[in-house]
């Protein structure tokens, strides 16, 4: 029979958040795991500059079927119309700081083509060409940068360096010490340039993230739709096999795809990841129901595509907790009562 796979980036706690959380919160959270089958099983999945993204990492592996590092800039591309390239591709990303944490700047056009002019050149020089996409920046190089970047929400949530790079596994050790040089320097070069952004805010540096090249990927995935409100994850599925028509948002879905056959479904419900991002533990609590909901109602609904478990992955920093339960809620007195609980006291910190 099939699965139903949910994805809960923010769900696994740092020990920090204990004190924050009510008995009423965790009376929430213990619906997830209220008829648990088997053992939960524990695993640390990423390292590095991928701390933070687990989920990304674990959505990667199953629906591409390729080992990592992922890549997001070259399906962030295709998801904002660009054209199929051979190039690697990347997303650039300036910022200001505030809190001594990099934070997202807000642009106008004449920010935008001030940065163009400034940064093409020196960008050039390292092997880079710049992609102004409206006010998105990408860049493209011909031959591989050949290191691993954090991803921008987790840079800007001061949980990991915007210079935290890591060779690529089969890239020459003076690969990262040229990787780090080029992107010090365009960051001293930005943070000298005395930009501003709309608001007035100086723009204080510059984050490189995502690289890779796209792929279509074959053999075609085995799941059958996968839904997530972040575009490069549905653009994942789509070069994975998985018809346009198939993918959606969580946000604002109450069933799967209509037409998606019968089979095993992914779906990534991100409610908690910002809260988590930023510690910021009660506006986490507050959406934690929502997230609850949105899975209650998606696995009921997998019913119809033969769905008869629900296996719930709730990530962390570095590290997955995954729980397996019925699909349904268990039906009739007897069910109810023998069924296993576990309380998500013992499971939900990292």
């Amino acid at each position: 029979m099939s699965q139903a796979y949910f994805l809960f980036p923010g769900l696994l706690l740092p020990e920090e958040a204990r004190p924050h959380l009510s008995t009423e919160t965790l009376a929430v959270a213990d619906r997830l795991s209220s008829a648990v089958k088997g053992n939960v099983v524990r695993q640390t999945l990423v390292a590095g500059p991928l701390t933070g993204s687990v989920h990304l990492a674990w959505v990667w592996q199953v629906v591409t079927r390729r080992p990592l590092p992922f890549s997001s800039a070259p399906f962030a591309w295709l998801i904002d119309d660009g054209p199929d390239l051979t190039s690697e591709i990347w997303s650039l990303t300036c910022f200001t700081t505030e809190n001594g944490r990099p934070a997202d700047i807000a642009l106008t056009d004449d920010t935008v083509e001030n940065l163009a002019v400034l940064l093409r050149r020196p960008l050039e020089e390292r092997g880079f060409t710049l992609q102004r996409w409206d006010k998105t920046f990408y860049l493209t190089r011909q031959t591989g940068w050949g290191v691993v970047a954090p991803e921008w929400p987790v840079i800007r949530a001061g949980l990991v360096p915007y210079d935290s790079l890591a060779p690529l596994p089969e890239a020459d050790a003076s690969v990262l010490t040229g990787a780090l040089d080029d992107l010090h320097e365009l960051n001293r070069l930005l943070a000298d340039a005395g930009l501003t952004d709309a608001e007035g805010r100086p723009i204080t540096g510059l984050a490189v993230t995502g690289g890779g090249c796209q792929q279509r990927f074959n053999p075609p995935t085995k799941i059958r739709s996968v839904l997530a409100d972040t575009p490069f994850i549905r653009s994942w599925a789509q070069e994975s096999g998985i018809l346009n028509h198939r993918t959606g948002c969580v946000t604002g879905t109450t069933a799967w795809p209509e037409d998606a056959p019968a089979g095993d479904v992914v779906a990534v419900v991100d409610a908690l990841y910002e809260p988590w991002l930023n510690r910021n533990w009660t506006l986490w609590s507050q959406r934690l129901p929502d997230a609850m909901n949105a899975f209650e109602t998606l696995a009921a609904a997998s019913k119809k595509k033969n769905c008869t478990t629900a296996l719930i992955v709730a990530c962390g920093m570095t590290d997955t907790v995954t729980l397996t339960a019925p699909a349904a809620p268990a039906s009739g007195l007897l069910a109810r009562l023998t069924q296993k609980r576990l309380p998500a006291a013992s499971w939900l910190f990292e």
